[in-house]
């Protein structure tokens, strides 16, 4: 080790000093001894003031001088700054080696080093330095060259700024077999803050430690290096070590982080164990275990207290994953207490080496079972050397210490086997012993349908069958029965129903039916025909009778409609038929049937609409006509309309009036009827030409007779005014009128002229 040859290569020759009280000062005094004493000497303490403190009271100790410090041990000797002042201040170049000692209540105020301002060399052995504060850096020690620490433990000290226990710049720091718990710093690093200051590389190495429970405002509960400029070089070097459970007060870097810097190096010299990891920028190697935020990494340890040897550990709990996974190298032959590093061969991680078998113990009964009741069950746990419980869910015991339980199960058995190790380790694992059965019962015979005849006018009789036998694999519970033989059955037919009941409350079911049939016919009383007529305004009537009803000599017959509407319902004109059927539990019928006549009597109404005048259509003798038909109403639905006479809507009509007849008829032959006249009148004149006017020498005169026409026939033509032609006509002009009339006085006249000239004479020549 680098200390130890450093510290050891001074002058062979050195003397030893005793401090004799515990005064501040003075003779005997520690103060006074270091005083007197020269470089390279050993100063002891006297036997009796073994379980006793040293105070200082006129402030800290510095170290000028090379010096060993050998206390009786750490336990039975503290060195105090009573909470006023720093312990020691060591000078540059200086040496001061601490044994067995322990440094309590220093503190620095606003300076760095709450024991130990360390400008030179220190060493640490078996010492315990606690409940120490800064209010600036390193709340026990603030080291800026050499720093050795072997098989001690820092714990609760407070630094207001960074390192709760240890801050190191420019130095190197190397741990070895110690426990650094339970610090605080008001920044970072909540056990050791590492920084590098202007181009000084600081080195810390940290084998075999355990670093648990510290806390840091800002990043590394455990630890963190950093550095003041980006470019400087820092390393921490971690190997066999536990660094685990610290925490702060961001979300990352709890148990270790470093400066955002590639050059500040986390390094591993492998099998350490980190419970969270994350943001920490480790250099994991083979046999490091490691954590992260998504699963934190629990080391398993005990609380800090006495657990023998000169300073407080964190013994390894049971099933700890640091068990036998340390450095299997290990440069070291004992523990932080003293105690054998190699127990079973393989060192654990961490400070604290265990002495027995810390692993807890595998435990497996078996896969949970499903069985019947009362089913005998043997269970086997434990190794030789463990001892074994039976226990119940709520706490209460089966049975004490046996490896064996037997047992027989009952409707549900949760039973837990607690398997405890010689080192009291105790593993678990639980059975659960279940009532599940899922097989049904099964009827191995089951009677078949019966089927019997009431005897006479009987309407029961007695029945009797063989028992249905069942079976079950946990056997059965019971057997319900709905009926038992020779019990007496009525006629009809009645299911009888077996229930076969397991302990798991399975069932089966075996069921057969006894039809019991009488031959005695039921009577329904007979309904003769029912007349009626419809209501005023309504196609039928509400007919009410009492419908008929059925007996028998047995109890169960049954009357039913089976056709028609029933009494108290409208029934429509015509024929209805009621039928009936009465029927009883053998089957056996007897039926009513009758007719509900119901006579319309009321006729249909139909009213015509007024009558029609038009005129003939253009050129036409005729004119179509439309009109409304008659309004048909009837208290039954579907009347026929009938026309008797005349045309229908949309006919010509002829000329002159036509009588439009219609009949209406409902179905049961009552009618009505009505009429109407459609009157077509001839409004259009005649139509006549006459010929062109006539000239003749002659004054007999024959012409052609105007032309004539009209829309209806009978037409004549009448000359009105002149001569006629063949007649004779006198000289000069004469005019002739001709008058058509047709056969409804309709008149129309044409005229012309006819010229009579005398033939010209001639004179012979």
């Amino acid at each position: 080790m680098f200390f130890m040859i450093f510290l050891h290569s001074g002058p062979l020759k050195s003397n030893t000093f005793t401090v004799s009280n515990t005064n501040d000062s003075g003779a005997g005094s520690l103060r006074n001894t270091i005083q007197a004493a020269s470089s390279d000497d050993t100063i002891v303490f006297s036997a009796g003031l073994s379980n006793d403190s040293i105070v200082l009271t006129s402030g800290q100790i510095i170290i000028t001088k090379n010096l060993v410090l050998l206390g009786p041990g750490a336990k039975l000797l503290a060195i105090s700054g009573g909470k006023n002042s720093r312990i020691f201040e060591i000078n540059t170049g200086i040496s001061l080696i601490i044994k067995d000692i322990t440094l309590r209540l220093g503190f620095s105020g606003t300076s760095n080093g709450g024991a130990v301002l360390n400008h030179g060399y220190l060493s640490l052995y078996r010492c315990y330095v606690a409940h120490h504060h800064s209010s600036a850096n390193g709340g026990a020690i603030f080291t800026k060259n050499f720093l050795y620490v072997e098989d001690c433990t820092f714990a609760y000290n407070k630094a207001d700024s960074n390192g709760g226990a240890i801050a190191n710049e420019l130095g190197r720091v190397e741990i070895y077999n110690s426990t650094l718990s339970n610090n605080y710093a008001g920044g970072h690093g909540g056990a050791f803050f590492q920084r590098s200051v202007n181009s000084y590389i600081p080195y810390t190495f940290v084998y075999s430690s355990t670093i648990v429970e510290n806390y840091a405002v800002l990043t590394g509960g455990g630890f963190t290096s950093t550095f003041v400029d980006y470019r400087d070089t820092a390393k921490l070097e971690f190997a066999s070590s536990i660094i685990a459970k610290n925490t702060s007060s961001i979300s990352y870097g709890h148990d270790i982080a470093r400066g955002l810097s590639s050059r500040c190096y986390m390094l591993s010299k492998g099998n350490n164990l980190v419970g969270n990891s994350d943001s920490s920028g480790f250099q994991a190697v083979t046999g490091d275990i490691l954590g992260n935020s998504k699963g934190v990494l629990d080391p398993k340890t005990g609380p800090l207290k006495d657990n023998g040897g000169p300073t407080p550990t964190h013994a390894l709990g049971c099933g700890s994953p640091a068990l036998d996974f340390g450095d299997p190298f290990h440069l070291l032959s004992y523990d932080q207490r003293g105690y054998n590093r190699k127990h079973g061969g393989v060192a654990d991680i961490g400070s604290f080496e265990t002495q027995t078998d810390m692993y807890v113990p595998q435990v497996d009964i078996g896969k949970d079972i499903d069985t019947c009741l009362k089913t005998h069950i043997v269970l086997n746990a434990g190794r030789p050397q463990d001892s074994v419980n039976w226990l119940k869910m709520n706490g209460l015991s089966y049975l004490q210490n046996s490896k064996v339980l037997n047992f027989l199960s009952s409707w549900k058995d949760s039973i837990i086997a607690e398997v405890i190790s010689p080192a009291g380790c105790a593993g678990y694992d639980t059975i659960i012993i279940g009532f599940k059965d899922v097989n049904l019962p099964k009827f191995t015979s089951c009677p078949s349908d019966i089927k019997v005849f009431s005897k006479g006018n009987s309407c029961e009789i007695p029945v009797s069958w063989t028992l249905p036998t069942a079976t079950d694999n946990c056997g059965l519970d019971t057997i319900i029965a709905s009926h038992q033989p020779g019990d007496t059955f009525q006629t009809g037919m009645t299911t009888v129903t077996y229930q076969a009941i397991d302990f798991a409350k399975n069932k089966a079911i075996c069921s057969f039916k006894i039809t019991v049939s009488d031959t005695v016919k039921p009577v329904i009383n007979k309904i003769t025909d029912i007349n009626g007529i419809t209501e005023p305004g309504k196609c039928g009537s509400v007919i009410t009778y009492i419908p008929p009803k059925g007996t028998d000599n047995c109890p169960g017959a049954n009357t039913v409609k089976i056709k028609g509407l029933g009494p108290g319902s409208f029934f429509p004109a015509g024929t209805t038929e009621e039928t009936y059927v009465v029927s009883d539990v053998s089957g056996n019928t007897d039926t009513s049937r009758f007719f509900v006549k119901i006579t319309d009597w009321e006729n249909p109404d139909i009213e015509p609409p007024a009558n029609i005048s038009v005129s003939t259509d253009s050129g036409s003798c005729a004119a179509v006509v439309n009109y409304t038909f008659p309004v048909a109403t009837d208290n039954c639905p579907n009347p026929k309309l009938i026309m008797l006479s005349g045309f229908s809507s949309g006919s010509a009509f002829p000329k002159g009036t036509t009588v439009v007849a219609y009949r209406l008829e409902d179905n049961n032959g009552n009618f009505d009827t009505c009429s109407f006249t459609v009157t077509v009148n001839d409004n259009e004149k005649p139509r006549i030409t006459c010929p062109q006017d006539v000239e003749s020498c002659d004054t007999f005169v024959v012409y052609p007779l105007p032309q004539f026409s009209d829309n209806c026939p009978g037409s004549t033509l009448q000359l009105i005014s002149g001569i006629g032609s063949g007649k004779a006509f006198p000289y000069g002009t004469t005019t002739e009128v001709y008058e058509v009339t047709d056969l409804a006085g309709n008149k129309n006249t044409c005229s012309f002229n006819v010229l009579v000239s005398p033939a010209p004479k001639i004179e012979a020549g």
